[in-house]
């Protein structure tokens, strides 16, 4: 699991003590949404001659990616003992040439390693023990993003632990492998916490991922990539900055910069042979419309994975959207680059479908907004290299076996995703911390009917507690609907298990969901926008198996 790559470029993380120290307000005001992550003196740093993000051509994507490395930032930790994340914060520089940012991190120590934002390797089966510990001044707590735990586990708001609390987990590992995700989930103060650095990844394992890896020589840190792809907005300083406007509460936060693994234009020199990139979106806002292109030849992939792990079979395509809180599981192939040559990836031009009258990303007082929502944006080179270190062996056919969810007797449940001038709502509701507004008998297979009104915008729409496959798409867009890969409308991106999907604006995509679990009594649980900032304004709902 060891990267080859080291965290020089961005600093590394500056001190356990930073990480357990107390907090300055600016992290703290969570009724206040006029908070940003704060600005902390530094000394005066060497300017770098750094192209502007408008202007940027790929010769300026100079900065090595970030790859999670042992320790540090993101470090890889098997679990192996129970955890302790500790909630606290540090400096590290995001924009080179800039003074250090100020952002919060969980901050954990394992075998004498420090790590912030620990990337958390598990298996299929393991029992899972972890201690949050609060040290910021305003409640939090973690949501396991796309685990199916129990809904004291899953880290809902209703369960937010305040200043100095802790909140003890202990789950076992029911999911199939992939690429999941922990974030805080406090209501009001979800968007802003995991703008400010909060997240980190989990990794789960099984015999049939750890077959296909070895099948086609992937390593993780190596040739099998996390890929976190998220916008920022950063000041003159180099300091976040999150102080939504009415209109971003509405549409969305947008960044004027956008990071891969917290890289701004990063730089991936790669060798001839497959590379697997496991992409998450981690904006709080930002829709991403996902090609590759070698000079102005767009080229083919294979998603092999999506939310919750590998597909039955790989699903070639040219281009995917991901939306926040969506994972991608794509191979790309390099064996045909000629040496010296790069691939680009870029997130095309697309229509952001802001039907609701307003749109995302209007900036403060503090930052200009490089790229409009759905703008083309560049995200990572890939310079190939003439060292081929193995000869890419063919995809196998079967990647992965599951069964459909059996639908024949499903319940139908509608779920409408409206907007009424002041609020987003889910059938009407805005999120009330007490109020249950489905419920759901326990083993029930339902089929929950997503309708996106014409005259709103894309909604990233997140089950927690459990995944689903969808069924079908209709009414889509032409830039949705041309990506269809069978009848039922679905992309590739839409296959497989998941736990979020986008819905456009007069789309209707339906959703099958087993509601089948093995925990005792009643189980509550959220569903809700992972557009963090609709969530935060309350387009979030609980609902109940019982």
């Amino acid at each position: 699991m060891t990267s080859r790559r080291t965290f020089l470029h961005i600093g590394g993380v500056s001190g356990w003590a930073l990480l357990i120290s107390p907090l300055s307000t600016a992290f703290a005001q969570s009724q206040d949404h006029t908070s940003h992550a704060g600005h902390v003196s530094q000394p005066e740093v060497a300017k770098a001659v750094f192209p502007s993000p408008v202007t940027r051509a790929a010769d300026a994507f100079t900065n090595p990616l970030f790859v999670p490395g042992n320790s540090g930032l993101l470090g890889v930790m098997a679990v192996q003992a129970p955890l302790r994340l500790t909630v606290g914060g540090t400096k590290q520089p995001v924009v080179p040439g800039k003074s250090p940012a100020s952002l919060l991190v969980y901050g954990s120590e394992q075998g004498g390693v420090q790590r912030a934002n620990p990337t958390l390797l598990t298996k299929k089966g393991q029992v899972v023990e972890a201690m949050l510990a609060n040290g910021l001044t305003e409640p939090t707590i973690i949501h396991w993003h796309g685990l199916l735990v129990d809904g004291q586990t899953d880290g809902g708001p209703q369960l937010s632990v305040p200043q100095g609390g802790e909140y003890k987990y202990r789950f076992q590992v029911r999911n199939r492998a992939g690429m999941y995700w922990y974030h805080p989930h406090p209501h009001a103060s979800a968007a802003r916490q995991a703008y400010s650095g909060l997240a980190g990844l989990f990794f789960v394992d099984d015999d049939e991922e750890q077959a296909f890896r070895d099948k086609l020589g992937l390593k993780l840190g190596d040739n099998d990539l996390p890929l976190v792809i998220q916008d920022k907005r950063v000041d003159a300083d180099g300091q976040l900055v999150y102080r939504p406007t009415d209109e971003e509460w509405k549409g969305g936060y947008l960044g004027n910069e956008v990071l891969v693994n917290l890289t701004v234009a990063p730089l991936l020199k790669a060798t001839p042979r497959w590379y697997r990139l496991r992409m998450l979106n981690g904006s709080t806002a930002r829709i991403f419309n996902l090609v590759f292109f070698h000079g102005e030849r767009s080229l083919p992939f294979a998603v092999v994975g999506t939310d919750s792990g590998l597909l039955r079979a790989a699903q070639t395509t040219k281009r995917a959207f991901l939306s926040p809180g969506e994972r991608l599981d794509v191979l790309l192939n390099l064996a045909d680059i000629p040496a010296g040559q790069f691939v680009m990836l870029k997130s095309l031009a697309f229509d952001p479908m802001h039907q609701e009258g307003g749109h995302a990303g209007h900036g403060d007082s503090g930052a200009t907004i490089n790229w409009p929502d759905g703008a083309e944006i560049p995200l990572l080179k890939i310079a190939v290299d003439g060292k081929v270190v193995s000869t890419p062996v063919p995809l196998p056919e079967v990647l992965s076996r599951f069964d459909d969810i059996q639908v024949s007797r499903a319940k139908a449940r509608p779920w409408k995703l409206g907007w009424n001038g002041k609020d987003w709502l889910l059938n009407g509701k805005t999120f009330q911390m007490s109020e249950v507004v489905a419920t759901v008998s326990r083993n029930d297979v339902e089929i929950w009917e997503l309708q996106n009104e014409s005259q709103g915008m894309p909604h990233p729409m997140h089950i927690h507690g459990f995944v689903f496959q969808v069924l079908s798409r209709q009414a889509s867009p032409k830039q949705q609907a041309e990506l269809a890969v069978d009848r039922f409308g679905r992309a590739a991106s839409d296959l497989g298990w998941k736990d979020t999907v986008l819905v456009w604006p007069g789309e209707s995509v339906r959703l099958a969901i087993d509601f089948k679990h093995p925990h005792a009594g009643a189980q509550t649980f959220m569903f809700h926008c992972h557009n963090l900032e609709h969530e935060d304004k309350g387009m979030m709902v609980n609902f109940r198996v019982a």
